[in-house]
């Protein structure tokens, strides 16, 4: 029977998620996982994650997890300076009120979730599952040193080369914080020249002027005419100051006559024969 008084209605915008969401960057979730060895051995993987940056903080493996075990991690983990306020897990039997207790020594709140709802704990469960589909189901691990090299070489993987949809997509160890910003979509930002000459392995100076000229081209049974593109460089580069870009197909060099820079009139000139790649 409930007692006299109001009942309090439930908010929907104060739900769980929206108290995951709200404080993410400060929560811990951690869970166990259960692997089966080539020589048919029970093995448990003990993984602790940052949920704000899908992060792999501390992964560990071991055969009989234990409390003690189990607090052993949380202190490699968590040290004296830690930024975090929470720490998530299941009602698994290992986390047991002392384990709890002393977790909370730490300088964290323990948050239990739900009876039967992993989904409170969705992000190590899906960790688990990408673990699974990712590296154990193309991968049986020999023994419990075997595992736990795997399980690091994919933490390494996971944290510094996987992409995550929820970031952005992003990677939870990006190797810069920013990408520096840029004035127009195509180009590249100042000081940054990634194309190199043919001739000589300098940087191409920035601010060409391209001149676009037409060349003919007689073949055996027909004439035809293609655009030919004049790339004009500052007089301080070191190689020529002007380069042709021909777009035809395969074969000797034509007369090319171009047009140059201030100049009314075209001016032939004879290029010497070769091959296009």
């Amino acid at each position: 029977m409930r007692r006299a008084g109001p009942v309090r209605a439930p908010d929907p915008k104060q739900r769980w998620l929206t108290f995951v969401h709200n404080h993410a960057k400060v929560i811990v979730a951690c869970d166990f996982f259960v692997v089966i060895t080539a020589t048919f051995r029970t093995l448990y993987v003990f993984v602790l994650m940052d949920v704000g940056t899908r992060r792999i903080l501390h992964h560990n493996v071991t055969a009989h997890p234990t409390a003690e075990w189990t607090l052993q991690q949380f202190r490699e983990t968590l040290p004296g300076d830690h930024p975090y306020r929470f720490v998530l897990h299941d009602r698994d039997s290992i986390f047991s009120q002392e384990l709890d207790k002393a977790v909370a020594q730490l300088g964290v709140r323990v948050l239990r979730t739900p009876v039967r709802a992993p989904m409170a704990n969705a992000f190590c469960e899906r960790l688990g599952g990408s673990l699974r589909r990712e590296c154990l189901d193309f991968l049986i691990p020999i023994n419990e040193r075997h595992l736990r090299m795997i399980v690091k070489a994919w933490g390494i993987h996971y944290n510094r080369g996987r992409p995550h949809s929820s970031l952005g997509p992003d990677i939870p160890e990006p190797s810069q914080e920013s990408v520096p910003a840029s004035d127009h979509r195509h180009s590249c930002p100042p000081g940054i020249h990634p194309r190199q000459s043919a001739i000589g392995k300098h940087t191409m100076p920035a601010g060409p002027k391209i001149v676009s000229g037409w060349t003919k081209r007689r073949g055996s049974t027909f004439r035809f005419r293609t655009k030919l593109h004049t790339t004009i460089w500052p007089a301080n580069r070191p190689s020529a100051s002007i380069r042709f870009y021909p777009m035809r197909p395969a074969g000797s060099w034509p007369l090319i006559s171009t047009r140059k820079v201030g100049s009314a009139t075209p001016t032939p000139f004879e290029l010497p024969a070769r091959k296009m790649l």
